[in-house]
């Protein structure tokens, strides 16, 4: 975290192009598999944030990118 004017920011890098609400439009529903995934990756990328007193106010589909996992192509959300 970067503190700006007195408050927390993060500098990220890319999450590349798609995000869940492209994917979501473009594929439809979520598979069950998905949804599990998606919502580990999210829970621990949440629970990373707040140890480091960072916290995400706008929390939603377009704001969540979508990147095959290095180790198996898997898509995950950054």
């Amino acid at each position: 975290p970067l503190d700006v004017d007195g408050r927390k920011a993060l500098l990220l890098t890319d999450a590349g192009r798609e995000t869940l609400a492209t994917r979501l439009s473009k594929e439809g529903r979520a598979t069950l598999g998905q949804l599990q995934q998606y919502g580990s990756d999210l829970l621990d990328a949440m629970t990373y944030l707040e140890s480091r007193g960072v916290f995400h106010r706008d929390i939603k589909p377009a704001n969540l990118g979508i990147l095959p996992d290095p180790g198996n192509r898997t898509p995950r959300l950054v």
